[in-house]
C-alpha cells in the first residue's frame, strides 16, 4: 500500500501521533500533550498499522519520516 493511500485514512490526530511516535515521545508523554488517554493512542496507532496492510512499526514510521520532513522544510 502506498503511503498516500495510508494518509487517506488519517486525520489531524493520526498525523499528530505520528510525529510524536517520530520524536520518540512515550506513549503516556504523547497522550498527555494529546489529551488522549494511552488507550486511545494505542488503538490509533493499531488503526494505522491496520490501513498500511501489514506493514510494520518500523516501516510506517520510516515513510511518515519522510511526510513529515516533507511537509516541514
Amino acid at each position: 500500500m502506498r503511503y498516500a493511500e495510508i494518509l487517506s485514512h488519517c486525520d489531524e490526530l493520526d498525523l499528530k501521533i505520528l510525529a510524536g511516535l517520530i520524536r520518540n515521545a512515550r506513549y503516556a508523554d504523547l497522550s498527555e500533550n494529546l489529551y488522549i488517554s494511552e488507550n486511545t493512542l494505542k488503538c490509533r496507532i493499531k488503526k494505522l498499522l491496520s490501513f498500511s496492510g501489514g506493514m510494520s512499526r518500523k516501516s510506517l514510521m520510516t515513510l511518515a519520516k519522510k511526510y513529515i520532513n516533507n511537509m516541514n522544510p
